[in-house]
């Protein structure tokens, strides 16, 4: 994760292959690695996501399981 001064943390990873010495995330995104990565849901928090229509679903339907509200969620494809 990297993360910015202003309090904006990012989180990569790869589904596929990734080149050797990669050090963000692998492998498709579950429910359990949404918790262990971003924050809580909180009025405060905001999350943004990229990828191909299949992965926004998930990803979407996911956050949804863990508690984020729609309007604090933020979809770029």
């Amino acid at each position: 994760m990297v993360a910015h001064p202003e309090r904006l943390s990012v989180w990569r990873s790869l589904s596929g292959a990734a080149e050797e010495g990669w050090r963000g995330g692998r492998g498709r995104p579950c429910e359990q690695h949404l918790r262990e990565q971003l924050p809580p849901p909180a009025a405060d928090v905001r999350i943004f996501w990229c990828g191909p229509p299949p992965f926004n679903d998930l990803v979407r339907s996911l956050l949804g399981q863990v508690g984020y509200e729609v309007a604090h969620l933020h979809e770029f494809s």
